[in-house]
């Protein structure tokens, strides 16, 4: 097991609950201060399809400040695309899309 497999295996850990006795858990945080872990982010964001770092926006990365982050947990961030130089009209036509 590498040193990633064991990181991975502990952050999936943190999240596992008992159904029966509670509710699962809104999110797992971890701190690092002195961000020793940071080079990681990329690989764990593939391996954790939620994975949600805090910082300046980017819908890409999944990154953005806390109110972002809360809502994001909340279930308040709808699928939003911005399609620039186009018209109302084409824009109509992105919803009937397969």
């Amino acid at each position: 097991m590498t040193v990633f497999d064991a990181l991975l295996a502990s952050i999936q850990k943190a999240a596992e609950y008992n159904q029966n006795d509670t509710v699962a858990p809104a999110a797992v945080l971890w701190n690092d201060e002195r961000r020793e872990w940071e080079r990681l982010v990329p690989r764990l964001r593939t391996m954790l399809p939620h994975f949600l770092v805090f910082g300046a926006y980017d819908k890409a990365t999944r990154t953005g400040p806390a109110i972002w982050l809360r809502c994001v947990l909340a279930g308040k961030i709808p699928d939003i695309s911005w399609v620039p130089g186009s018209k109302n009209q084409e824009r109509q036509g992105l919803w009937r899309l397969p």
